[in-house]
């Protein structure tokens, strides 16, 4: 039986009546609003919380049937498994995401920290690289393994240190803000090259410049291809302490979700937002569709979009309500690269406390770009380099993710993403009818074993041990998010479109804002956290970003109980 939203077991009166407050699928008891949210993903649902704990009464719509968009679990009989939280930086006291989960009365949250000796453990041909978050042991073993290039290696490790001072700047007056960008002139000289540009001057060497790109999981770019400071900003984020969110990405959303609803605020689900309403240049409303609501007119004095951003701008708004410019821009946006993923249960014939917490990227060839090149072609390729995760290892305590003696392992790579890729077309995508199709299914079956492969490498028995087994292709991640070629990471993180290159926060239209992995505070869990903050930011009088990420911040924190269960079963 499939279970949407919150399993709530009622057993009184007030249970009850909770519940049928917290309706996230039937229910809407208004038809106006402070803030209208479009997509429930964890950037929607960031601006949500902050405004709904500031006073405003805020409305989330979403598609999907649990809030979250890429941070959510799905289940399935003995397991469950995280949609696209692997793990996340910067969550010390004072890291990105705390802070603005502070700023929304969220302090609960536990992270549990990865082997922060070789959080990442890349494995080449004939060499493993343990990837350290102390940035000198990084250093020393790059050195070791490769003595000669020991200058190329110390102008990397400089550039990784003076991109990082940059993202102080908007913290700092202007003065010592104008010194640290003196200081950092190697970082703003590369600012919109790309990585292989700036590895150019680092060195040839084809292994050692495989290692410095060796994270291509938090970006899908290649070298050639890729924003510089995208590659080193995200490379430091980790740096500064990996780790991983206790029960999952589920209860990032959960938390940001339940302060909604307990503000006043109301999540409501399974339901289409078929119009981004206008008038006088100003935004007013939605127009939403839900199979018990039917369609109806929802009124606000602010809206912001966390929907797919072609979406948004070439659908959910009207062609009179944006200029022809901005049409033609966002038709002309590349997306980034899609996701294959296999969902594994594995009978582990060392228990799970003994296995190290760290990810491994297995890469079989030393050169990604043809991969890549074959990716944009729209062809799989039969040796991807494939990263691996075990949730069993980085959240031991959590007993729903696979029965005892079984480990919950997620392979990851880069897969096509148009449905003729797949071998079938584009109505029958948008039927569903896709799902039952041989040929999808037999690509989708050589896409699964291509990754076995590969995951022999970290796993030798893999085969044999296998205990469940699961694939979804970039069709999977569109039909449930929308999201436009079914990309986890927005608008492709190339120089072309990066940083003030990227769409902002505001738009041309008062009073409307976006969010999410397309806007210019960037992708990933962190990125889209930020840009929530951005467009909450927009939306209230002084500055809300300087209150959250400024020094002194301040913020009360106030502890809330551990949210009802609301994950949900996610069909491949």
């Amino acid at each position: 039986m499939v279970r949407l939203g919150r399993d709530v077991v009622v057993s009184t009166k007030k249970e009850k009546a909770e519940k049928e407050m917290s309706d996230r699928f039937r229910k809407l008891e208004q038809d106006a609003f402070d803030v209208i949210v479009v997509g429930a993903g964890t950037g929607g649902l960031t601006t949500a919380a902050l405004l709904a704990s500031r006073g405003k009464k805020v409305l989330v719509c979403d598609r999907h049937y649990v809030a979250g968009g890429n941070a959510t679990t799905f289940r399935r009989p003995g397991y469950e498994f995280d949609v696209g939280v692997h793990y996340i930086g910067d969550c010390g006291p004072n890291g990105v995401i705390p802070r603005i989960l502070r700023a929304a009365n969220i302090n609960d949250i536990e992270f549990i920290d990865m082997d922060h000796d070789a959080f990442d453990i890349l494995k080449f041909p004939d060499f493993d690289f343990p990837v350290s978050n102390n940035l000198e042991v990084y250093r020393d073993r790059l050195v070791d393994l490769f003595p000669k290039e020991a200058r190329g290696i110390d102008r990397y490790i400089k550039m990784l240190r003076e991109a990082w001072q940059l993202t102080q700047l908007p913290n700092q007056p202007w003065w010592k803000a104008a010194k640290t960008a003196w200081k950092s002139r190697l970082a703003v000289r590369y600012l919109m090259s790309t990585l292989n540009t700036f590895l150019d001057t680092c060195t040839q060497d084809p292994k050692l410049r495989a290692v410095f790109g060796g994270n291509q999981i938090i970006y899908t770019q290649p070298p050639s291809r890729v924003a510089a400071m995208v590659h080193i900003m995200g490379t430091m984020h980790y740096m500064q302490g990996p780790c991983y969110p206790k029960g999952g990405g589920q209860i990032i959303s959960d938390k940001l979700a339940d302060v909604v609803e307990q503000q006043g605020g109301k999540i409501l689900l399974r339901t289409t937002v078929n119009k981004i309403l206008v008038k006088n240049g100003s935004a007013v409303g939605v127009e939403i569709q839900n199979r018990h609501l039917g369609t109806r007119t929802i009124h606000a004095p602010i809206v912001v979009s966390n929907a797919d951003i072609k979406h948004t701008m070439l659908e959910l708004l009207a062609p009179k309500d944006i200029k022809k410019r901005s049409r033609r821009k966002t038709e002309a946006y590349e997306m980034s690269p899609a996701l294959g993923v296999v969902y594994l249960g594995l009978r582990s014939e060392v228990p799970k406390e003994e296995l190290p917490r760290s990810n491994y990227v297995v890469f079989p060839e030393y050169d990604v770009e043809p991969l890549y090149e074959s990716v944009r072609k729209g062809k799989r390729y039969k040796k991807p380099w494939t990263c691996i995760t075990v949730a069993s290892v980085k959240d031991p305590e959590q007993e729903k993710l696979a029965p005892e003696g079984i480990i919950n392992v997620q392979l990851m790579t880069v897969a096509p993403s148009s449905p003729s890729s797949w071998g079938v077309s584009e109505e029958q995508f948008l039927s569903g009818q896709y799902r039952k199709n041989d040929s999808y299914l037999a690509a989708k079956a050589e896409m699964t074993e291509q990754m076995l492969t590969q995951a022999e490498v970290v796993f030798p028995n893999l085969r044999e041990q296998i205990d469940y087994r699961e694939a979804c292709t970039p069709l999977t991640h569109r039909r449930y998010t929308n999201a436009t070629e079914g990309t986890s990471y927005g608008l492709a993180l190339t120089p072309s479109q990066f940083f003030i290159r990227r769409p902002d926060t505001r738009t041309e239209i008062k009073n409307f804002y976006l969010c999410g992995a397309s806007t210019r505070a960037g992708h990933g869990i962190p990125g889209v956290m930020l840009s929530g903050l951005g467009a909450a930011a927009c939306a209230l009088p002084g500055d809300l970003v300087k209150e959250v990420m400024g020094p002194s911040n301040d913020i009360p924190k106030v502890t809330y109980s551990l949210p009802k269960d609301s994950t949900d079963p996610l069909p491949s």
